[in-house]
């Protein structure tokens, strides 16, 4: 039965830039990702009212993003005029 055999210079120089290489993939993978991540999020909304009721910006939000609000009728008939600029 054969003990295992120290490592070589040369296959220890190997195996470290074989490492070194492989943590530079993972770090540049990982900036590339979070960024794309950060841009695909960034949405910008242009809103500018003057006292008109809360379900009109609901309605231009959804216009402007494709985001669904969902709310209580009752409860926002009792809001009062918002005014956006």
């Amino acid at each position: 039965m054969k003990i295992n055999a120290p490592l070589g210079s040369m296959q220890k120089t190997c195996i470290s830039k074989f490492f070194l290489v492989m943590k530079l993939t993972l770090f540049f993978l990982t900036a590339v990702f979070l960024h794309v991540h950060a841009n695909t999020y960034g949405q910008k909304i242009n809103l500018k009212f003057n006292n008109v009721p809360l379900e009109k910006v609901f309605e231009e939000i959804t216009a402007q993003t494709g985001y669904n609000f969902l709310y209580n009728d009752n409860l926002l008939k009792k809001t009062h005029p918002v005014s956006l600029i």
